[in-house]
């Protein structure tokens, strides 16, 4: 985990480890928190996906590849529950977990859950789309 502990602090975060519902990342501040989970090989994945996150910000890619994300976020509450958003949500999620086996192949190594659990957590976002 420290290759990637050392990407973070290079691109200019810090890594908080935090007891809390889920992990998230603040490309604007620089912070990523990490939730406290029973596997180090859950906390690693998260952190390479975090990361991706940050990457994606970073190489000014967000408002090319997501663009619709930067429209929903100007306009009022009820555009963020709906369908379109969410699917933009989905879009970068999946975006950022490609960046994020990428960057664990290269600087740690790719755990053997590492499908199973990027299927679970973009699943979490599935679920709240209605595909009628």
């Amino acid at each position: 985990m420290n290759n990637l502990l050392n990407l973070a602090e290079n691109i200019g975060c810090s890594v908080k480890y935090e007891n809390q519902e889920c992990s998230t990342s603040t490309p604007e501040s620089g912070v990523i928190e990490i939730k406290l989970r029973f596997s180090e090989d859950e906390m690693l994945m998260d952190l390479a996906h975090e990361i991706g996150h940050v990457l994606i910000h970073i190489d000014g890619n967000s408002e090319q590849l997501f663009p619709h994300l930067r429209l929903f976020k100007k306009k009022k509450r009820y555009y963020l529950k709906s369908n379109k958003f969410m699917r933009c949500v989905l879009a970068e999620e999946q975006y950022a977990w490609d960046k994020a086996e990428k960057l664990l192949s290269d600087f740690e190594h790719i755990p053997n859950i590492f499908e199973d659990y990027k299927y679970n957590c973009l699943n979490t976002y599935i679920r709240a789309i209605k595909w009628n």
